[in-house]
C-alpha cells in the first residue's frame, strides 16, 4: 500500500497509467503474514520480472511435459500453501502478544453505571446507549446490565463493548447584577464517552450562505 501511495502521490494525473505496474510489485513481493508472494500461493510460481525478462531462463533447464508441469506445479501450491499456514499462525501468536502488551483489562462491579456500545445506524449515530446499570457479573468478561428508563431491558453483554460512565459537575457562575446569589449553583450534566456526536444546541443560529455562486462556463454561450 506505501508503493500505491507513493505512485499516486507522483503521478496524480496518471494514476490509472500506472496501476499494472503497481500490482506487479505487489503482486511480486513477500507479504509480512504468509511469508510468500501473492503470484507463487495463487500460480505456483514466481512473476517473471523486467529482469528476468533481460537476463533469461538459467543454463541448463530442460523443457518440460504438460503432465510432468501440472504435477509439479499442483506439489508446489501445496508446499507453498503449507508454509503460508504455519507463517499465519506464528504472526497470530506476534500480533497477539503485541495487542495484549498494550491491553487493559476491564472491571466492572453491581450497580456501576456504565455506556453500550451499539452497531451505528448512519454516520451521525452516536453509537453508544445508556447509561445501563450492572446487575449481575456473570464471568470474568461477561456481565447482565439494565437501562436505567427502560428497567424491563435486561441483556447480557462482553466487556468490550462496555465504558464506564461519567458524571461531570459544571458550576454555573452568579450573574454580577442579581447581588441575591452568593455563590454558584452545581449542577449534573451526562459526559458521553470519545466519539459520541454531541447534542444539537438550541442557541444555534443558521443563516443564508455568503459564499458567491459562479454559472459554469458553457451557460454564456446560452442566448435566449
Amino acid at each position: 500500500m506505501r508503493r500505491c501511495n507513493f505512485v499516486v502521490a507522483v503521478t496524480p494525473g496518471q494514476w490509472d497509467d500506472m496501476l499494472p505496474f503497481v500490482m506487479l510489485a505487489y503482486n511480486s513481493s513477500v507479504h509480512e503474514s504468509t511469508g510468500v508472494t501473492p503470484a507463487i500461493a495463487m500460480l505456483g510460481r514466481e512473476l517473471r520480472l523486467p529482469l528476468d525478462v533481460q537476463i533469461g531462463n538459467p543454463p541448463g533447464r530442460e523443457a518440460q511435459g504438460l503432465p510432468d508441469y501440472i504435477r509439479e506445479t499442483r506439489e508446489r501450491i501445496d508446499r507453498v500453501h503449507e508454509l503460508a499456514r504455519d507463517h499465519l499462525k506464528t504472526q497470530q501468536r506476534r500480533q497477539k502478544y503485541l495487542h495484549d502488551r498494550h491491553a487493559k483489562e476491564s472491571r466492572f462491579c453491581p450497580n456501576d453505571r456504565v455506556w453500550l456500545a451499539m452497531p451505528r445506524r448512519g454516520k451521525l449515530d452516536r453509537g453508544w446507549e445508556g447509561p445501563y446499570r450492572v446487575v449481575e457479573v456473570m464471568g470474568p468478561q461477561t456481565y447482565r446490565v439494565r437501562h436505567n428508563e427502560r428497567k424491563r431491558r435486561t441483556i447480557v453483554v462482553h466487556s468490550d463493548r462496555m465504558k464506564r460512565y461519567h458524571a461531570r459537575d459544571i458550576t454555573e457562575q452568579p450573574d454580577v447584577g442579581d447581588r441575591s446569589v452568593r455563590g454558584g449553583t452545581t449542577r449534573r450534566q451526562e459526559h458521553q464517552p470519545s466519539g459520541a456526536a454531541p447534542p444539537p444546541s438550541s442557541e444555534m443560529k443558521i443563516g443564508r450562505s455568503t459564499r458567491r455562486r459562479r454559472p459554469p462556463g458553457y451557460l454564456r454561450d446560452y442566448i435566449p
